[in-house]
């Protein structure tokens, strides 16, 4: 009797570990989750920095060549 006791008590004790174990796994995904999104949230952000320098620089340089158009033709008297 006390070697039923005994292998009951084990294997309730093992089916607990188990499910801590598979509660750690489902709380470690829902970090991995997290970082993923905050790792491609960044690289969006990253990328749209990038874009909005380059179409700056394109930008100045068509405001200024306008610019210098009007001064150009455009007289004051």
């Amino acid at each position: 009797m006390n070697q039923a006791l005994y292998q009951l008590i084990i294997t309730r004790a093992n089916r607990n570990k188990g499910e801590l174990k598979m509660k750690k796994i489902i709380s470690n995904q829902k970090g991995q989750g997290i970082m993923e999104y905050i790792i491609l949230a960044s690289l969006i952000g990253i990328f749209c920095l990038a874009t909005v320098g380059s179409f700056g620089k394109v930008l100045k340089k068509r405001i200024e060549y306008m610019k210098e158009q009007i001064t150009q033709n455009i007289k004051v008297n």
